[in-house]
């Protein structure tokens, strides 16, 4: 057998070697220190395990990325898995809630020993209403952003005035934000605010914003909107005294399910179901929404939309 030919079998053992060491040390963690010495002629040697050494390297670091890409995905996994769990949790307490409400109303109108005047019926009825109307509102919730990710939620898309729709969310969030003593600030100063859009969702996606602004906030709230128009079209600000967004959690507010730390404000009720369906809306109408927001300093919420020539 010739010399060259005993290099090439030492140093592929001596490669194949390496290789399996590698691999357990990132596998078992293991710290180890490999020395190899030959002693020949490198111009023969060299070239002989150049091949083989590239293919060694090419191996490892397909495994090395394999192995990252795994425990990654198992991070991510498990990361969903808790957010999922969290969303179940809510939304079984928002449930579990309005059906107690319902089941009480409905044991005292039962009950002989309770009196039933008209003022108390309607009472009575009012509470039952209110309660199913929250039931229906989240189950509308649920349907919308399950369209939404499946693309079955439809458009029906027309001439429209973006004025109409703000004045139509602020009457539809009037008494929530009356509850609160805050108010309302409007600049509508945009002289063209027609769009082509659905009438229906593009309110929805103005009650989100303002709901979220009159709920996230440790103080008296103040909501500031206005419009404007600029050389692409409208933009349409929305600005709050709340309590603010950190710099990790805005790139996250648009998941789906995703809900950012409320800090010290414990009474906020929500599924992390309504930025997801206000981005998506916006992105069906081509729009953009942008956000910027400092913690204890309150937060904006930009939205542009592209107006026909």
């Amino acid at each position: 057998m010739s010399k060259q030919t005993l290099y090439s079998i030492a140093a592929a053992m001596s490669i194949s070697l390496i290789t399996i060491l590698v691999i357990q040390g990132i596998l078992l963690r293991n710290m180890f220190i490999l020395i190899s010495y030959y002693q020949g002629d490198e111009q023969v040697f060299l070239p002989k395990i150049s091949a083989l050494l590239a293919l060694s390297l090419i191996l490892v670091m397909s495994i090395v990325s394999v192995y990252a890409y795994t425990l990654y995905k198992m991070f991510q996994n498990r990361k969903l898995s808790e957010i999922k769990t969290d969303f179940i949790n809510n939304i079984t307490h928002e449930i579990k809630t309005p059906i107690s409400t319902i089941s009480l109303v409905c044991e005292a109108l039962k009950d002989p020993d309770v009196e039933k005047t008209e003022e108390h019926i309607k009472r009575f009825s009012d509470l039952i209403k209110k309660e199913n109307d929250r039931l229906k509102t989240l189950s509308d919730h649920i349907i919308e952003i399950s369209k939404l990710e499946r693309g079955q939620l439809l458009m029906n898309k027309a001439p429209m005035h973006i004025h109409e729709a703000l004045s139509t969310a602020i009457q539809n969030m009037d008494y929530q934000i009356k509850h609160n003593n805050g108010k309302i600030i409007t600049s509508l100063n945009a002289e063209n605010d027609l769009i082509n859009g659905d009438f229906v969702h593009i309110v929805n996606v103005f009650d989100n914003l303002i709901d979220n602004a009159n709920k996230y906030t440790n103080t008296t709230p103040i909501i500031e909107i206005s419009t404007k128009n600029t050389k692409k079209g409208i933009e349409i600000q929305i600005k709050d005294n709340g309590i603010g967004i950190s710099k990790d959690n805005l790139k996250k507010i648009f998941e789906t399910l995703y809900r950012a730390p409320t800090g010290n404000i414990h009474n906020v009720k929500g599924f992390g179901l309504g930025l997801s369906y206000v981005k998506q809306v916006i992105s069906m109408h081509k729009g953009d929404i942008f956000v910027e927001s400092v913690p204890k300093n309150g937060t904006v919420f930009t939205i542009s939309y592209q107006q026909n020539p």
